[in-house]
Protein backbone atom coordinates (compact mmCIF):
# COMPACT_ATOMS: atom_id res chain seq x y z
CA UNK A 1 0.00 0.00 0.00
CA UNK A 2 2.76 2.21 0.69
CA UNK A 3 4.30 1.70 -2.23
CA UNK A 4 1.88 2.22 -4.33
CA UNK A 5 1.19 5.99 -2.80
CA UNK A 6 4.72 6.48 -3.14
CA UNK A 7 4.74 5.72 -6.70
CA UNK A 8 1.88 7.56 -7.60
CA UNK A 9 2.96 10.98 -5.45
CA UNK A 10 6.19 10.14 -7.52
CA UNK A 11 4.23 10.28 -10.70
CA UNK A 12 2.20 12.82 -10.12
CA UNK A 13 5.57 15.04 -8.70
CA UNK A 14 7.36 14.06 -12.05
CA UNK A 15 4.70 14.95 -14.40
CA UNK A 16 3.44 17.82 -12.65
CA UNK A 17 6.02 19.68 -10.99
CA UNK A 18 9.05 18.80 -13.13
CA UNK A 19 12.21 21.14 -13.94
CA UNK A 20 11.64 24.16 -16.36
CA UNK A 21 14.59 24.65 -18.73
CA UNK A 22 14.94 27.49 -20.61
CA UNK A 23 15.41 26.24 -24.33
CA UNK A 24 17.57 27.51 -27.41
CA UNK A 25 16.30 24.94 -29.74
CA UNK A 26 13.14 24.17 -31.26
CA UNK A 27 10.71 22.17 -29.74
CA UNK A 28 10.05 19.80 -32.52
CA UNK A 29 12.43 18.38 -34.32
CA UNK A 30 12.88 19.12 -37.93
CA UNK A 31 11.46 15.99 -40.08
CA UNK A 32 13.87 16.55 -42.69
CA UNK A 33 16.41 15.66 -40.31
CA UNK A 34 14.95 12.61 -38.50
CA UNK A 35 12.28 10.45 -38.84
CA UNK A 36 11.14 10.18 -35.19
CA UNK A 37 8.78 12.17 -34.02
CA UNK A 38 9.35 15.32 -31.99
CA UNK A 39 8.06 15.80 -28.25
CA UNK A 40 4.49 17.39 -29.60
CA UNK A 41 3.83 14.51 -31.78
CA UNK A 42 5.01 12.05 -28.93
CA UNK A 43 2.71 13.57 -26.43
CA UNK A 44 -0.35 13.31 -29.04
CA UNK A 45 0.82 9.28 -29.80
CA UNK A 46 0.52 8.76 -25.51
CA UNK A 47 -2.11 10.92 -25.57
CA UNK A 48 -4.23 8.78 -28.39
CA UNK A 49 -2.96 5.15 -26.78
CA UNK A 50 -4.43 6.88 -23.05
CA UNK A 51 -7.88 7.47 -24.50
CA UNK A 52 -8.15 3.65 -25.91
CA UNK A 53 -6.89 2.61 -22.61
CA UNK A 54 -3.89 0.66 -24.24
CA UNK A 55 -1.13 0.80 -21.55
CA UNK A 56 0.04 -2.33 -22.89
CA UNK A 57 1.49 -0.45 -26.04
CA UNK A 58 1.81 3.28 -23.98
CA UNK A 59 4.31 1.59 -21.55
CA UNK A 60 6.11 -0.58 -23.97
CA UNK A 61 6.41 2.21 -26.45
CA UNK A 62 6.75 5.59 -24.12
CA UNK A 63 8.29 4.63 -20.85
CA UNK A 64 11.72 5.21 -20.61
CA UNK A 65 13.19 3.49 -17.41
CA UNK A 66 12.17 -0.08 -18.88
CA UNK A 67 15.79 -0.97 -17.39
CA UNK A 68 14.32 -0.93 -13.87
CA UNK A 69 11.89 -3.58 -14.91
CA UNK A 70 13.48 -7.38 -13.49
CA UNK A 71 10.48 -9.42 -14.34
CA UNK A 72 7.81 -9.60 -17.06
CA UNK A 73 5.37 -9.19 -13.45
CA UNK A 74 7.02 -6.11 -12.61
CA UNK A 75 5.90 -4.71 -16.60
CA UNK A 76 2.68 -5.97 -15.88
CA UNK A 77 2.49 -4.24 -12.59
CA UNK A 78 3.26 -0.79 -13.88
CA UNK A 79 0.77 -1.45 -17.05
CA UNK A 80 -2.06 -2.64 -14.56
CA UNK A 81 -1.60 0.14 -12.05
CA UNK A 82 -2.36 2.48 -15.53
CA UNK A 83 -5.59 0.62 -16.00
CA UNK A 84 -6.45 0.48 -12.62
CA UNK A 85 -5.13 3.97 -11.03
CA UNK A 86 -3.22 6.55 -13.24
CA UNK A 87 -4.87 6.03 -16.26
CA UNK A 88 -7.81 8.74 -15.95
CA UNK A 89 -5.67 11.44 -14.36
CA UNK A 90 -2.53 10.59 -16.98
CA UNK A 91 -5.53 11.35 -19.68
CA UNK A 92 -6.79 14.30 -18.30
CA UNK A 93 -2.66 15.52 -18.16
CA UNK A 94 -1.79 14.45 -21.40
CA UNK A 95 -5.09 16.42 -23.09
CA UNK A 96 -3.37 19.56 -21.31
CA UNK A 97 -0.19 18.97 -22.65
CA UNK A 98 -0.92 18.63 -25.68
CA UNK A 99 -1.88 21.95 -25.96
CA UNK A 100 1.30 23.02 -24.71
CA UNK A 101 4.48 23.82 -26.92
CA UNK A 102 7.16 22.12 -25.47
CA UNK A 103 10.65 23.60 -24.37
CA UNK A 104 13.85 21.79 -25.77
CA UNK A 105 16.87 22.37 -23.31
CA UNK A 106 19.72 23.37 -24.63
CA UNK A 107 21.47 20.17 -25.43
CA UNK A 108 18.14 18.77 -26.64
CA UNK A 109 17.57 15.96 -23.61
CA UNK A 110 14.81 17.06 -22.62
CA UNK A 111 11.25 18.46 -23.67
CA UNK A 112 9.13 20.36 -20.96
CA UNK A 113 5.57 21.15 -21.55
CA UNK A 114 5.46 23.76 -18.54
CA UNK A 115 1.82 24.48 -17.26
CA UNK A 116 2.82 27.44 -14.95
CA UNK A 117 2.83 27.86 -11.50
CA UNK A 118 5.83 25.33 -11.12
CA UNK A 119 3.79 22.33 -12.82
CA UNK A 120 5.17 20.40 -15.51
CA UNK A 121 5.21 17.14 -17.79
CA UNK A 122 8.93 16.30 -19.08
CA UNK A 123 9.71 13.95 -22.11
CA UNK A 124 13.12 12.46 -21.90
CA UNK A 125 15.07 11.56 -25.41
CA UNK A 126 16.54 7.92 -25.19
CA UNK A 127 19.74 7.20 -26.93
CA UNK A 128 17.80 6.04 -30.11
CA UNK A 129 16.62 9.49 -30.57
CA UNK A 130 12.55 8.64 -29.43
CA UNK A 131 10.78 10.57 -26.68
CA UNK A 132 10.18 9.03 -23.29
CA UNK A 133 8.44 9.43 -19.81
CA UNK A 134 10.20 8.53 -16.57
CA UNK A 135 8.30 7.85 -13.22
Amino acid sequence: MFRTTLVLATLSTLALAGCRQDAAASPDRDPAVTKTPGPSQTAASMLALAEAGNWSVYVNDFYGETHKFRTDADRQQLIDRFENKWGDQVVVLLRQVATIKPQVSADGSQAVFDFGAGQAFTLYLDQGGNWKFHL
